[in-house]
């Protein structure tokens, strides 16, 4: 922690007697550590960074434990935590779970909705380091419970993820990340908006557009929060370089690669990460569409389905 000294301004007021009396106001701190200016522990204490139009909250920890289970069953949860309230899980069937031990304090984190963060680098790149990191469904339900014992399930926001050589019982610091949180003040509440779309392969061989989000009405726009797909593969593969993107009105919402493929020969599930440099387009009174991009398949099986978080922003 930085050292911090005061500059007191002397004068009349309610802090003190006689000629040293003072003002709470005019007891002026002096940051030693340019680091720690008021805003910055401001941001800090409140666990929220502003960014753009998007509010994120993070918050950090250390020491979560990783525990690679030699069963599915869940059986012994009680060790996984000792003595953190918090535990990674691995099963045998390459599943991730993040536990939380209710029975202990500052435990009452819910991942719903969350990114969680290990503060490891998945490929050992210093010149482009890649965290682990898992995401947990903003609707997903409670896999197992022990008592007070609870897990949930992760998926892992990189495929390299799964092959990753963790440690067994070994501890990492982690943060967790929360994009779109509601900010309440004196004059605004920002409500936040859910929504499941699910495209079957009639839709997708037909390649028109499919209206995820309709048009919320004169001097409105719509911002994506979050955006989480699934593709389920079926009986064959979708032939040719098939894919799918958003649209906001006629235009690209986004500038750049987000595209989800769905010649895809397994199912998987994936999130959009939204870098800080990268714009998203906004239209006032137009709808969020998903349209065709690539080749348009003319054979095969399988379907989408979008899980959105988004809101209504008044102009």
């Amino acid at each position: 922690m930085s050292k911090r000294r005061f500059l007191i301004k002397g004068g009349k007021g309610k802090i003190g007697v006689g000629e040293r009396q003072i003002h709470p106001q005019e007891i002026i701190p002096i940051y030693e550590d340019n680091s720690l200016l008021f805003a910055g522990i401001s941001r800090r204490l409140q666990g929220v960074e502003f960014l753009g139009g998007r509010n994120r909250s993070v918050l950090h920890y250390d020491r979560v434990p990783f525990i690679q289970m030699k069963n599915d069953t869940f059986s012994n949860s009680a060790l996984f935590f000792n003595p953190n309230p918090y535990a990674i899980v691995k099963n045998t069937k390459d599943e991730f779970f993040f536990g939380i031990d209710r029975i202990k304090p500052n435990s009452r984190f819910n991942p719903q909705g969350a990114v969680i963060k290990l503060d490891i680098n998945l490929y050992n790149d210093p010149f482009n380091p890649v965290p682990v990191s898992f995401y947990c469904l903003a609707d997903e339900k409670i896999t197992f419970q022990d008592n007070k014992r609870v897990f949930y399930k992760l998926y892992p926001s990189n495929s390299g993820v799964l092959s990753f050589n963790f440690r067994n019982s070994g501890f990492y610091n982690f943060s967790i990340i929360r994009e779109g949180v509601s900010i309440k003040d004196n004059t605004s509440t920002v409500e936040l908006k859910k929504i499941k779309v699910s495209l079957s392969a009639a839709q997708l061989i037909a390649g028109k557009a499919v209206s995820l989000i309709p048009a919320q009405g004169k001097d409105t726009v719509i911002e994506l929060i979050s955006t989480v797909y699934k593709f389920n593969v079926g009986s064959s593969v979708f032939n040719n370089s098939a894919g799918l993107k958003f649209q906001i009105g006629a235009e690209d919402m986004f500038n750049g690669s987000r595209v989800v493929y769905i010649s895809s020969t397994t199912s998987y599930i994936e999130k959009f990460t939204y870098a800080e440099t990268e714009s998203q387009r906004l239209q006032e009174h137009a709808p969020l569409k998903v349209v065709p991009s690539g080749t348009l398949p003319t054979l095969g099986d399988g379907s989408v389905d979008f899980y959105l978080t988004y809101r209504v922003i008044n102009l």
